[in-house]
Order: C-alpha cells, then sequence, then structure tokens
C-alpha cells in the first residue's frame, strides 16, 4: 500500500466541509446564537397565509444563515468517501502506537 501516486478512483473522491459542535466551547455556542438572532429579526417570519413557495424561501435562507453561523463559529472538518468519522484523538494516538511498534518489530 502507500506510494506516491492517487489511484484513479481515489483522485476522484468529493469532499464536503461540514463542522464539529463537539469542539465548540460555550463562548463560541452564545456568539452563534446570538449571530443567529441578529439574522432572524431581520427576516420577517412567515405566517399561517404564505404560500409554499415563501415557505420554501425561508427554508433556504435558513440553511444559508445556519451554515453562515457554523461557518463563522464552528471548527469546520472535511469529510469524504474514505473519512472515518468515528476517529477520534484517543484512537489515532493507539493507532501510532501500533504502528510504532509494527516498525520496530519489522527493523
Amino acid at each position: 500500500m502507500g506510494g506516491g501516486k492517487d489511484r484513479p478512483e481515489q483522485a476522484n473522491h468529493e469532499q464536503e466541509v461540514l463542522w464539529t459542535l463537539a469542539a465548540m466551547t460555550e463562548k463560541n455556542a452564545e456568539e452563534a446564537e446570538k449571530l443567529w438572532m441578529q439574522f432572524a429579526e431581520e427576516r420577517a417570519q412567515p405566517n399561517a397565509e404564505c404560500t409554499e413557495d415563501e415557505v420554501e424561501q425561508v427554508a433556504t435562507w435558513g440553511q444559508e444563515v445556519m451554515s453562515s453561523v457554523l461557518d463563522t463559529t464552528a471548527k469546520n472538518i472535511k469529510i469524504c468517501a474514505r473519512s472515518k468519522r468515528w476517529g477520534n484523538a484517543d484512537i489515532n494516538e493507539r493507532t501510532r502506537m501500533v504502528g510504532r511498534g509494527r516498525r520496530r518489530r519489522q527493523n
């Protein structure tokens, strides 16, 4: 395995940028809430007589604003087909330790 060249099937993996909320501090969460409230005050809320198009516009607006708020306050993570979403710092350290042990045994 390894090697410097990407195999063709690996070169086309798309990455999606998401956010990790677990890394947010309380200060970041408060900042996100304030920012959301600021955006929400600028937007009129739909009422019972709104049309389907108005509901879709509000939903699109909500997605865009939430992305903007999270871009500002949360840590970005990049997800692709080969990402290990179950990984964490403890698992990464243990994996490094196993790799070191394996290399010592081989040498």
